[in-house]
């Protein structure tokens, strides 16, 4: 199962993501699991929020925009997974809503896809 996958709020599938370690490189882009993809679909997430703890932007879009413009991906050794370029989220700045230590807290928390509804 996969690491650090994030958590549903209601229709809103929040992951955390450390952008120099996490995000595609070639091309730049955000990339999620086929499998939770597909968990989503059936909870009924309609948004997807993506929060760089480097930078502090929040990177956001809709699940029908990203199961549109995505491509699929498999490198090393991961599961197939779905990325999105980054010229099709929407950015904002979330570094007032969450303190350095939240973030790290709940990185630290996020270890398998058991109990991702909150």
């Amino acid at each position: 199962m996969p690491n650090a996958v994030g958590e549903i709020q209601g229709e809103v599938f929040r992951k955390f993501c450390h952008g120099p370690t996490h995000m595609l490189r070639k091309p730049p882009a955000w990339c999620i699991s086929k499998a939770i993809v597909e968990q989503l679909k059936g909870e009924g997430v309609t948004k997807i929020h993506i929060y760089e703890s480097e930078s502090g932007v929040k990177y956001s879009c809709t699940l029908e925009k990203f199961l549109e413009k995505s491509f699929e991906i498999q490198r090393g050794g991961f599961e197939p997974q779905l990325a999105l370029p980054l010229g099709y989220w929407d950015l904002t700045s979330y570094a007032d809503a969450f303190s350095p230590e939240q973030m790290r807290e709940y990185l630290k928390s996020k270890d398998d896809i058991s109990g991702m509804r909150k």
